[in-house]
């Protein structure tokens, strides 16, 4: 396996609204995450899934952790 890094996005210089607006689509667009691989938890629903398909749009392997609930 290759390098692990961790990205962090925010809109530090943006007020709260700009800030709720930002998705992560938008704060990936433009970047190829090709041969990288993410993990994220909370992928059967709601920011943990958008982050997810992100992440898979922008080309990187997806790891997804969810809570099976029978």
């Amino acid at each position: 396996m290759g390098n692990l890094s961790f990205v962090s996005a925010s809109a530090a210089n943006g007020t709260d609204k700009q800030k709720k607006k930002e998705t992560a689509s938008r704060v990936l667009e433009g970047q190829s995450l090709r041969g990288r691989y993410a993990i994220v938890t909370g992928a059967s629903s709601g920011i943990g899934r958008e982050t997810a398909r992100a992440l898979h749009n922008a080309g990187a392997y997806v790891i997804m952790g969810m809570v099976a609930v029978f």
